[in-house]
């Protein structure tokens, strides 16, 4: 595994990353973003990031609802 700080904003696996985001992916995954030029290789987790209990990282982008404050809307 390996993480990924975006470069440029890109939507990847369906969800939406800002500059400056970072996304631990596995490595064939992080070397393709590199090629790319989206994403460049950085070391280690940011405040974003924490381990879920699978031992998985769990990472909210800047880019989500949940991220700026903003609650969900609910549906009756």
């Amino acid at each position: 595994m390996k993480t990924v700080e975006f470069t440029k904003k890109h939507n990847y696996g369906g969800v939406p990353f800002a500059t400056d985001d970072r996304l631990e992916c596995p490595d064939d995954r992080a070397a393709l973003l590199v090629k790319a030029g989206v994403a460049k290789e950085v070391s280690g987790r940011d405040a974003g990031e924490e381990l879920t209990g699978n031992g998985k990282r769990n990472f909210t982008p800047k880019t989500s609802p949940s991220a700026s404050g903003e609650k969900p809307s609910k549906r009756d």
